[in-house]
């Protein structure tokens, strides 16, 4: 979907997620394909890379004062709740 692209959409989304996990003291994980585009949305927003899979790129946020949770990656056996994004990336949320 070419035409939303470039548009603040996602930054606007991922800045309120930030507010909200700062607020909750826990950071904020995301993954990406490796050669995505958002990654340097994600970088600009300050993601910092955790953890390379090979196609995958593991990124992390942290606000001020935040424990180090599990909110994202494919970890099946945990309870992690996750959202999955057309566009080679996804989110996660405990």
């Amino acid at each position: 979907m070419p035409e939303y692209c470039n548009r603040g959409i996602g930054t606007t989304l991922l800045r309120g997620l930030q507010s909200e996990t700062a607020a909750a003291g826990k950071p904020l994980r995301i993954h990406v394909e490796r050669f995505n585009p958002a990654l340097r949305l994600y970088q600009r927003l300050g993601f910092r890379q955790i953890d390379d899979r090979g196609e995958y790129l593991f990124m992390e946020w942290k606000g001020d004062n935040s424990q180090c949770v599990c909110l994202a990656g494919h970890a099946p056996e945990s309870k992690t709740s996750y959202l999955y994004f057309d566009r080679g990336f996804g989110i996660t949320v405990a």
